[in-house]
């Protein structure tokens, strides 16, 4: 049975794409029954509902459905999926917009640098003159923004591996991959878990959907070179190693030599056999290569990167995977080119807030995982502050640690993670970890650490709910402390 061939719907949680499921379907005439584990309070009193969808609270209710939708918020592993009767099937929301949209859809998915990935690619489609939208993870639901566009137009949807482990059908004309790193261990029981729901998108693929991949990234490096369809990869500082020597590669042929065996990544990060190198260069693969300052397609330079304001190792991948999904759609390098030096950084991503007699503050409240920590850090010049911490999520911090005392890094802790990563720190090498008791004792604290030049940078490495609404309230929180204080 496919998603729309039932015709017994229950939408499990009443959040934004919960709400959009169901008043589609049940402008479809399904029968549907929305329901909420949270019991009825005030914030249920503004829901806008199709006036024939069965509202019930305090439970998931399935009430004779064949499908259930349910929340990204609901874990896998919630017992309430075990006791489902015999022949009930579980489908996304995005599934279901997939089955109604009438436009095209391309996808951005991984751990880190989605929503900056999908907000480039859309604004570069708006350059181009593409109409569409960014929807999805993002915010406004893809069951929802169907509804605004039809045959012509294109959505840019952001996924997370929330939305993609209960997906069925889910498929996109070009899907990128920014990376898959140890991160939400509290929702998903394995990192297994996490790598299967990412890898939905290949498995739901059409044999003429296009995958980009980051081949900086050990676990996508490995699905590209498995992968028997169309791709357009990435790769930012890749080092071949030949004759015992290391060098960077400046010719797409240098991947096919007999000689080339490894990549090594730049600060070692990773080290492995990539015969997907010399598959992507015998058989044309077309994939691009930065050194940073311009992006190359084969032996051709085809970006300038020294007028954007995107900045950092992490963000000329954004950059990449985003140009690589727009030549999916035909938009030339020169329009690329424009969006590129066009777009405005998001906030809460290495944003400067403030600065003052040598002193600059950098919001990279987003970096809610070690690895997206590290990304944001690697770009920071000068003398280096870090506040970090948040909720304990239980995640590596052992390259982090090493990464801040190898740049000679400054330290300030918050949070309920706070011990753990002092003595983690002070094991790592990093001379100076203070603690602090709120964000703007951590400021107080990171100014007097600071030696001018320097870069005080929130960058927490952890999620922010022990102290703060939301990763956004956590940034403007730490920039007004900032300019309150320096």
């Amino acid at each position: 049975m496919s998603l729309l061939d039932a015709s017994k719907f229950a939408v499990w949680g009443l959040g934004v794409s919960g709400v959009a499921a169901a008043n589609r379907l049940a402008e479809l005439g399904k029968s549907v029954v929305a329901s909420d584990s949270r019991e009825f309070g005030p914030w249920a009193e503004n829901l806008v509902l199709h006036p024939s969808v069965e509202l019930k609270f305090g439970q998931n209710a399935l009430e004779g459905a064949e499908v259930v939708i349910p929340s990204p918020g609901l874990k896998p592993s919630l017992p309430v999926f075990e006791r489902l009767p015999p022949g009930v099937q579980i489908y996304s929301e995005i599934d279901l917009a997939y089955e109604l949209a009438e436009c095209d859809f391309v996808s951005v998915t991984g751990t880190d640098g989605k929503t900056t990935t999908t907000s480039l690619i859309s604004h570069i489609l708006d350059v181009a003159g593409i109409p569409g939208m960014a929807a999805g993870n993002i915010g406004i639901p893809l069951s929802e923004a169907i509804t605004k566009h039809g045959a012509g137009h294109v959505i840019v949807a952001e996924i997370s591996e929330f939305q993609l482990w209960s997906s069925k059908c889910f498929r996109a004309r070009a899907n990128a991959f920014t990376n898959i790193a140890e991160d939400h261990l509290d929702y998903f029981t394995s990192m297994e878990e996490i790598i299967a729901a990412e890898r939905v998108l290949v498995e739901n693929a059409a044999s003429d959907d296009v995958m980009v991949f980051n081949l900086n990234d050990h676990v996508l490096a490995g699905w590209a070179d498995a992968y028997s369809g169309p791709m357009r990869n990435y790769i930012v500082d890749a080092v071949c190693g030949g004759n015992g020597q290391d060098k960077p590669v400046r010719n797409v042929s240098e991947f096919a030599g007999d000689a080339v065996r490894d990549v090594q990544y730049r600060e070692s990060i990773a080290v492995r056999d990539v015969p997907f190198m010399e598959r992507n260069a015998v058989q044309g693969v077309p994939f691009l290569w930065s050194d940073e300052i311009r992006v190359f397609e084969a032996d051709s330079g085809v970006l300038d990167l020294s007028s954007t304001e995107l900045r950092g190792r992490h963000n000329v991948m954004n950059i990449m995977a985003a140009a690589q999904v727009a030549r999916v759609l035909g938009v030339s390098w020169d329009t690329i080119q424009q969006g590129i030096d066009s777009f405005k950084p998001l906030a809460h991503r290495m944003q400067l807030v403030h600065e003052k007699s040598g002193l600059r503050f950098y919001d990279d409240s987003k970096a809610t995982n070690a690895h997206a920590s590290m990304a944001g850090l690697r770009s920071a010049e000068g003398n280096l502050v870090v506040i970090a911490g948040g909720v304990e999520k239980g995640l590596p911090l052992e390259q982090w640690t090493h990464l801040l005392a190898h740049k000679k890094a400054k330290v300030v802790v918050i949070g309920e993670i706070k011990e753990r990563m002092k003595a983690e720190l002070q094991l790592a090498g990093v001379l100076e970890v203070q603690d602090a008791s709120s964000m703007e004792d951590a400021v107080d604290k990171a100014l007097a650490l600071a030696q001018t030049p320097a870069s005080i940078v929130l960058s927490p490495a952890c999620s922010s709910f022990d102290m703060f609404k939301s990763y956004a309230h956590r940034g403007e929180v730490f920039a007004e402390a900032a300019r309150k204080l320096a």
